[in-house]
């Protein structure tokens, strides 16, 4: 099984290329979909009237866990409203929106993600609150610069140290 997290609603060579070859895909994404396809599963909020369009790819992520959790009885979705409010602020969602800017209050309050917190650590003084402006004045611009430009061992550097 492939999951795709945060793209490949519109690679339909692509996932009727892998399913065709009995690749199950699962794809979980927010980007408006131009062409489409019946092969593979694609969770897209961007599909049906239904759902909260503001969501970008972190937050489509965490619905889905939240289904698994409510399916199987599990209950490990809101470990991760760290990296969801990260996610959310990073890709510039619409943080006025009351579910997006409850999640991502909520997961600034609880981070568990022992990246983050030495970034905040090294960042701001002890106890401070955060805002989302704190993140995409600070951290979430050093990330995202990384993971769009940086090389491997660029990576690696700035997740270790």
């Amino acid at each position: 099984m492939l999951l795709v997290p945060d793209s490949g609603s519109n690679d339909v060579e692509k996932i009727e290329y892998f399913t065709s070859r009995g690749l199950d895909i699962i794809i979980l994404d927010h980007h408006h979909v131009t062409e489409f396809t019946e092969a593979g599963i694609i969770v897209n909020n961007q599909l049906c009237e239904h759902t909260n369009s503001n969501f970008v790819g972190a937050g489509v992520v965490y619905k889905f866990i939240q289904g698994i959790d409510e399916v199987y009885g599990f209950d490990y979705a809101d470990n991760f409203l760290d990296l969801v409010a990260i996610g959310q602020i990073g890709d510039s969602s619409d943080i006025a929106d009351l579910e997006i800017r409850d999640l991502v209050y909520k997961g600034l309050e609880n981070i568990n993600n022992q990246f983050l917190k030495a970034m905040i650590a090294d960042t701001f003084e002890l106890g401070k609150k955060l805002a989302a402006r704190d993140m995409s004045f600070s951290l979430i611009p050093i990330i995202n610069a990384v993971t769009r430009v940086g090389t491997f061992d660029e990576r690696v550097r700035v997740v270790l140290s």
